[in-house]
């Protein structure tokens, strides 16, 4: 039986990574999830973000948005 190598890859980092490895993250490494969620993140000026603005602003009415939670939520 011929082994085969087998090259394996972080689904975040998307790094080669080895049998044991540990991977650490820190102020200088972020993983790519951070930037997707964080760098992006969309608020308003009462840092609120567009989950925030949905629950506040939700009534029996309706949604009802100013310009500026309007304006986050299509940034969102």
């Amino acid at each position: 039986m011929q082994e085969r190598e087998l090259y394996v890859y972080h689904i975040v980092t998307r790094k080669k990574m080895v049998l044991g490895q540990i991977i650490s993250f820190d102020k200088n490494q972020k993983n790519t999830l951070y930037h997707f969620f964080f760098d992006n993140e969309q608020l308003n000026s009462k840092c609120e973000d567009f989950i925030q603005i949905l629950q506040g602003h939700y009534t029996n009415e309706g949604l009802k948005l100013d310009k500026e939670n309007a304006d986050v939520a299509i940034k969102y």
